[in-house]
């Protein structure tokens, strides 16, 4: 899906709300919450919310929590920690993010509004919008060549076998 970014005050973190509401069907917010891993800025209920406004999941360089409710649920988020703390929102009542939708570092990486995020459990990674096309047709070039590898594997071909027919495994 395509990012909404969300920065975060270090020692200041509130949960993403209002990128919440602004989400729309296939979006995917990414949270750089300066990496804290004590603070969780997303849980279950704010998963199920997600969830019910289409919203595909949540990156976030930092912590989450209730892992097992999201993964009921088939919501996925990527956090850096899990820890059942969360932020003070729900005793103070703020729910105003730093800034939305601004480039955003996540996990070391930089996200812009409008990104494609492509995510699943093995990582994430981030297409920038104005390469989407390059990067699709290189991805299409990718797949193709490990599924002729996969068939020779499949035909119990050899180390040698492969290194010599692709050049590698």
């Amino acid at each position: 899906g395509q990012a909404i970014t969300v920065q975060l005050s270090g020692g200041d973190l509130v949960d993403p709300l209002r990128a919440l509401e602004m989400g729309q069907l296939g979006d995917v917010i990414c949270v750089d919450a300066g990496g804290d891993t004590e603070v969780s800025v997303c849980g279950g209920l704010m998963g199920g919310l997600a969830k019910n406004r289409g919203i595909r999941g949540m990156i976030v360089d930092g912590a989450g929590r209730d892992i097992d409710e999201l993964e009921d649920i088939n919501w996925p988020i990527w956090t850096r920690s899990i820890t059942p703390r969360g932020t003070h929102t729900m005793f103070s009542g703020r729910k105003e993010e730093l800034s939305i939708n601004v480039p955003i570092a996540c996990g070391g990486v930089v996200v812009r509004p409008g990104d494609f995020i492509v995510a699943d459990t093995i990582g994430v990674c981030v297409v920038p919008l104005d390469r989407a096309d390059e990067f699709l047709t290189l991805a299409a070039e990718q797949a193709e060549r490990e599924a002729n590898t996969r068939e020779w594997v499949a035909r119990g071909k050899t180390v040698e076998d492969l290194l010599a027919e692709f050049g590698r495994i």
